[in-house]
């Protein structure tokens, strides 16, 4: 019988391996029981899981069962309500349309008119999208 090595869920060592039996002629079956990393327990599917969380810039994840999920969100919830949610945000819309992007006599006429308008932008780089906004309403 030959095995293939797999990495063990109850070792919590990098190196720690667990055989996976490979019957002739048959295929390779395996199940995965998730350990909670605090108290050991098994985590039945469904009932708590991986839990991923950041703090000073490094990210952790750890294996918690229902319990421990209720505890860690429990402490963790006054924290939370008076944090500022950062990252994982939808990127804002732009207000630029497309033409706006790539047409150089559009972008030329916008410079002509921000600068006659009272919105000095230079005559290379970036237009603000305020800029652009204005724009696009005084030509509307």
């Amino acid at each position: 019988m030959h095995c293939l090595l797999r990495p063990s869920n109850v070792s919590h060592g990098p190196d720690h391996y667990r055989p996976v039996p490979i019957t002739p002629g048959g295929k390779v079956a395996q199940k995965i029981t998730l350990v909670d990393d605090i108290d050991g327990t098994p985590i039945d599917s469904g009932d708590g899981g991986t839990v991923r969380f950041s703090i000073e810039g490094a990210n952790y994840e750890i294996d918690l069962g229902a319990d421990n999920v209720a505890e860690l969100h429990s402490v963790l919830e006054k924290f939370v309500s008076n944090g500022r949610r950062v990252g994982s945000r939808p990127a804002a819309a732009s207000t630029a349309s497309s033409s706006t992007k790539s047409d150089p006599k559009q972008l030329k006429a916008i410079r002509e008119w921000a600068n006659a308008n009272g919105h000095p932008v230079s005559d290379r780089g970036r237009i603000p999208s305020e800029v652009q906004a204005a724009y696009q309403a005084a030509h509307k």
